[in-house]
């Protein structure tokens, strides 16, 4: 494997850890701060929708309930903190 290769995945899995850690500035919960990452099945699908891979649509309603959860977690997290202020 090319070096180039390597470095784009060193970068890109630097960044991400970066902004993980950022958002925990933002005053966010443990437990949804988890939920959240746990989204990033959506970038994935449509990253390698437009590389040309083809999903099942059991894989697609997957990801799609997965994310109706996240969004679900996220805005019910954000009106309890709403609501205690």
């Amino acid at each position: 494997m090319p070096i180039r290769r390597w470095l784009i995945n060193i970068v890109l899995f630097f960044g991400i850890n970066l902004l993980n850690n950022h958002a925990f500035s933002y005053d966010i919960s443990v437990p949804v701060h988890i939920i959240l990452r746990s989204g990033g099945s959506i970038t994935t699908i449509v990253a390698g929708s437009l590389y040309g891979k083809k999903y099942s649509r059991i894989q697609v309603t997957a990801v799609v309930l997965l994310t109706i959860g996240v969004i679900t977690a996220a805005w019910s997290d954000a009106q309890a903190k709403v609501a205690f202020l």
